[in-house]
Parts: structure tokens; sequence; C-alpha cells
């Protein structure tokens, strides 16, 4: 079965969300590298306009992100205990504690997310480089 780009997207940044958290519960941090996505560790892109709709897509999952992370900032920074007790103290701690390992993760998925961005830029322009360069090859061979 072959995925939309939009499919393969959805697919990678949930599995990599998934790959991330599981060393997390042993207390282990998980090296941050933005790979490939689609079947066999790649896109299949024919067009600039593909590359731009792809660039988008993966902006809108970092600007996401970003949204995510200040709102768990913000949480962190105005969780109060309920009480003036040990018990609520202590509960309050462990909440920011909590809060503060989610923006370290959210931190981590927006660095993901834009090495992506860099990539599939840096490739764009390649692609346009070489589309440029076939363009001018083609009226050049015709006289033009």
């Amino acid at each position: 079965m072959e995925l939309t780009v939009d499919q393969q997207i959805d697919l990678e940044v949930a599995v990599t969300t998934f790959a991330e958290s599981v060393p997390r519960l042993f207390g282990a941090q998980p090296e941050i590298v933005a790979g490939g996505g689609g079947e066999g560790g790649h896109y299949n892109i024919t067009s600039l306009d593909e590359f731009e709709s792809l660039i988008r897509r993966w902006q809108d999952v970092r600007d996401k992100i970003e949204d995510s992370g200040k709102k768990l900032g913000v949480a962190a920074q105005i969780v109060e205990p309920p009480a003036d007790d040990q018990a609520s103290t202590d509960q309050a701690a462990a909440t920011v504690a909590s809060l503060e390992e989610a923006v370290r993760h959210n931190t981590a998925m927006w660095t993901y997310a834009q090495g992506y961005i860099d990539k599939l830029t840096a490739a764009r322009d390649a692609y346009a480089a070489t589309e440029g360069g076939n363009a001018d090859a083609l009226r050049l061979g015709d006289g033009g």
C-alpha cells in the first residue's frame, strides 16, 4: 500500500514520538536525528510544488509543537500546591518536574521537525538548481 506524503509525515511523527518516549521511561535521552520519511527512507518528490507543500506541512507541525511547548512552559510556571502541607508541596513539585520533562521532549520534537525542514529546503534548492540548469540546457539546445 502506497501512502500519501501527508500519511507518511503523520506516520513518521507518530513513530518518532513513540520511539523517543520508550527510552525516556527508563531515564535515557535519545539522540535526535532527522531521517528520511516514506518507504525505504525517502520521499518520492517530483516537483517544486510537492517540495513546497511538504515543507509547509512540516512547518505547520513544527509550529504546533512550538505552541504546545509554550503552553507547557506556562503551565509549569503557574503550578501551586493546593494546600500548605508537605504532601501538597511534593505533589506540586512532581507536577512541575513532569511538565519540565514534557517541555524537554517538546524541544526535541521541535528540533527534529526543524531538522527535517532544513533537509527538505536544501533538497528543494538543489532540485530547483538542477531543474533550472536542465531548462537552460533545453533552451540552448533549441537554439533559443
